[in-house]
């Protein structure tokens, strides 16, 4: 009798163990978070919600940051080398998925782990084949997807023409070392053609140099079209200031640009633009290899208007426009 209850009580202990081992174990796979590398070129509103976007989507598909997945996130302030290094570092930490932000974030991050099984989402490139983020007939390469923010241009200037009926040159300060600028140039100079504008360009190649080609550009020109260059949109507090002291309208690419001073936008919507990349991240976060999926172009175009710049500025918005605005901002130019 005594022999079979230590037979029992050997046995019971001898499952608690296995109990506790088994629970560890499943403990451990449960524990297991993924490490995303979000790498951005300069902290900047429409960039920024970019970022939010995308984190709110995972959110709403029930991914938890601190259960499912960590972030590493770093800017590069604006200096390509920089967006190197952290990239570089993102690969020697084997992080699990690297979110690059911006063209110039992109092309290292790819760059950096072409070699590597470290997937690349890419958001906020204009030209995904011109940046060689894809390939030359839109194909995907491998470990690499994303979302492009290819500016409305036709819808820029339409706008233009509604609110300035009489103006026919489009002054572009333009990033000469940033291909998403030079993209966006072409297309500007090819769509001004169109409807009988010229732009007169001025290419900078750092924020210092941006007080100094205002100068020479503002007195020569009856608008100032805003790219979604990131080296110009970090410096928009100046260029609004200006450019207001000239009284020199800026249609913006975006809502963001509205808010800190340009006149109005029909441009996108980087925190939508957020979700959709987003929504690319959960799938490969699941499994779905990322040369699976196509990258995708943000499509709908939002109209912002700024009642006080427009006073400012002494133009009168069409009654309808504002009607038909997403963001219609009344206060003072941030």
């Amino acid at each position: 009798m005594k022999t079979m209850k230590k037979r029992n009580v050997f046995l019971l202990l001898t499952m608690a163990v296995l109990l506790l081992v088994v629970g560890a174990f499943t403990g451990c796979q449960k524990e297991k978070v993924l490490t995303i590398g979000i790498t951005q070129i300069v902290d900047h509103p429409s960039l920024d919600n970019c970022r939010n976007g995308a984190l709110d989507k995972l959110a709403e598909l029930g991914y938890v940051e601190g259960e499912d997945f960590a972030i590493e996130y770093e800017s590069a302030q604006g200096d390509p080398s920089v967006a190197n290094t952290i990239a570089r570092q993102f690969v020697a930490n084997k992080v699990d998925l690297i979110m690059a932000i911006s063209t110039p974030s992109a092309q290292a991050a790819y760059g950096a782990s072409m070699n590597e099984d470290i997937p690349v989402v890419f958001t906020a490139v204009s030209d995904p084949v011109a940046a060689e983020l894809v390939g030359k007939d839109g194909a995907a390469l491998k470990n690499i997807t994303g979302t492009s923010d290819q500016m409305p241009m036709d819808e820029e200037f339409k706008l233009m023409q509604k609110l300035m009926p009489e103006a026919k040159k489009v002054g572009i300060l333009h990033n000469t070392s940033e291909v998403n600028s030079d993209v966006q140039l072409a297309l500007a100079q090819k769509t001004a053609e169109k409807y009988g504008m010229e732009v007169i360009d001025m290419g900078i190649s750092s924020t210092n140099e941006i007080a100094a080609a205002l100068d020479v550009l503002l007195p020569q020109i009856d608008i100032l079209l805003n790219l979604t260059d990131n080296m110009v949109v970090s410096a928009m507090p100046l260029i609004a200031e200006r450019s207001l002291e000239a009284k020199v309208p800026i249609i913006g690419s975006e809502e963001e640009q509205v808010k800190n001073g340009a006149l109005a936008s029909a441009g996108l919507d980087y925190y939508n633009l957020g979700k959709q990349t987003g929504e690319i991240v959960a799938k490969i976060l699941g499994g779905t290899p990322a040369e699976d999926i196509p990258f995708e172009s943000l499509k709908d175009v939002k109209l912002a208007v700024n009642t006080k710049v427009a006073e400012q500025l002494g133009i009168t918005l069409p009654e309808d426009l504002v009607k038909q605005a997403a963001v219609v901002v009344n206060g003072d130019a941030e």
